[in-house]
């Protein structure tokens, strides 16, 4: 879906869906809240939340810097120009209802802004093997009864196997928040989600 979207609208829902913001904390982001190098992005919470720090994946982290360079921003701009948080789900629920259309996927519609947010919550919960504390820090929480919203337990993660045979290697696999697995015969392997 979010390849299907103008470059704006799919780094706003991409970076929703690794980072775990609420629309309005996405918002409030200037570019000096993200490192470009490594993808940390310092999150300002809403809502009587905690502020917290997340990593932008690889794809993310490069429509950002196509955005950045596309808009001529500078390290104190505001990334969107959205001004409340309604007119964001409002510019989405247009997209993606042209999107269901064109498709003929009516079935899209039923995805909501938030499921952007619960896939990180979910996908946080499964990679921890379930430990709700850790999607309460991902999202910000200051209540634990808050979180069980955003996790779904069905929710299936592929993985891809890494394995590692140089200490570049395995640094690399680490640094990539790879799980080890084992190792063997002066092998490492690793797992990552996909």
């Amino acid at each position: 879906m979010i390849n299907h979207f103008r470059l704006e609208m799919a780094l706003k829902l991409s970076m929703m869906k690794d980072l775990g913001t609420r629309p309005i904390e996405l918002l409030w982001l200037k570019v000096q809240d993200i490192d470009l190098t490594t993808g940390t992005v310092s999150i300002t919470g809403a809502k009587h939340t905690v502020g917290r720090e997340q990593k932008l994946k690889q794809k993310s982290l490069t429509l950002l810097k196509i955005y950045i360079e596309k808009k001529l921003l500078n390290s104190s701009s505001k990334l969107f120009n959205a001004s409340t948080s309604d007119y964001f789900a409002d510019d989405y629920r247009h997209y993606r209802n042209r999107l269901a259309k064109d498709y003929n996927m009516p079935e899209l519609k039923q995805i909501c802004l938030y499921d952007f947010r619960r896939f990180k919550g979910t996908r946080v919960y499964h990679l921890t093997g379930g430990k709700v504390l850790e999607v309460k820090r991902a999202l910000g929480h200051k209540d634990l009864r808050s979180v069980e919203k955003y996790i779904t337990l069905d929710a299936n993660i592929t993985w891809i196997p890494v394995k590692c045979t140089t200490d570049e290697e395995i640094q690399q696999a680490i640094k990539d928040d790879c799980i080890l697995v084992g190792h063997e015969n002066g092998v490492w392997y690793f797992k990552k989600p996909a």
